[in-house]
C-alpha cells in the first residue's frame, strides 16, 4: 500500500485529522457559560458568525451556506438559540421570504462571556503562536482548509459527487 503520497506534509496533515476528530467528537456537547446556559460549539459559532456579519443581514439559507452546514441543521441551531433569548428572527421588510436572523442583548452578553472564557484559554498556545505566522502564509493555510472542506464535501474539481461505499457494489 502506498502511504508516501503526502510526503513532507504527513505530520500537518496528521494534526489536521487529529484536530477534526477531536472537534467532531464534541462540537454539539454543551459547555455551561453561565449557571443557567450552556451552549455548544455550532451554536456559539452562529452567534459568532451573525455579530461578525450583522450588517449583510444575510437570510437564514445564505448564513447556513457561510457556515457549512445545511439549511437543516442551520434551523434546528437557530431554534434552540432563540428558545434560549440569544437570537430573533425577521422577515426583510417587503419581503415575506426572507427571514434573517440577528442576536439579542442577551446573546451578546453571552457571547462576551464565551470570549473572553476562550480568549484566556487559547492566548498562550493558540493565538500567540498565529501572531508569529505572518498573514501571507496564513492565507495561505486557510486556501488549505478550504480545500480540505470542499475535496470532504464533492469531488467539485472532478465535477462529480463521491459516490458512497455501498453503490460501488
Amino acid at each position: 500500500m502506498e502511504l508516501q503520497w503526502l510526503g513532507a506534509h504527513r505530520p500537518l496533515i496528521e494534526d489536521l485529522f487529529y484536530w477534526s476528530n477531536v472537534y467532531a467528537s464534541g462540537h454539539k456537547k454543551r459547555f455551561p457559560l453561565t449557571a443557567e446556559i450552556s451552549l455548544s460549539a455550532s451554536e456559539i459559532q452562529v452567534v459568532e458568525y451573525l455579530l461578525e456579519n450583522e450588517e449583510l443581514q444575510l437570510n437564514m439559507a445564505g448564513v447556513a451556506r457561510r457556515l457549512g452546514v445545511s439549511p437543516v441543521s442551520f434551523t434546528n441551531l437557530v431554534s434552540r438559540l432563540e428558545e434560549l433569548g440569544l437570537v430573533e428572527k425577521y422577515y426583510r421588510e417587503g419581503d415575506r421570504k426572507s427571514l434573517i436572523v440577528l442576536v439579542t442583548a442577551r446573546g451578546r452578553e453571552i457571547y462576551g462571556i464565551y470570549s473572553r472564557k476562550l480568549q484566556r484559554l487559547w492566548e498562550k498556545d493558540v493565538l500567540s503562536v498565529l501572531d508569529e505566522i505572518p498573514e501571507e502564509y496564513q492565507q495561505k493555510f486557510r486556501q488549505v482548509l478550504r480545500g480540505l472542506s470542499v475535496t470532504n464535501k464533492t469531488e467539485k474539481r472532478a465535477g462529480r459527487p463521491l459516490t458512497p461505499a455501498k453503490e460501488k457494489e
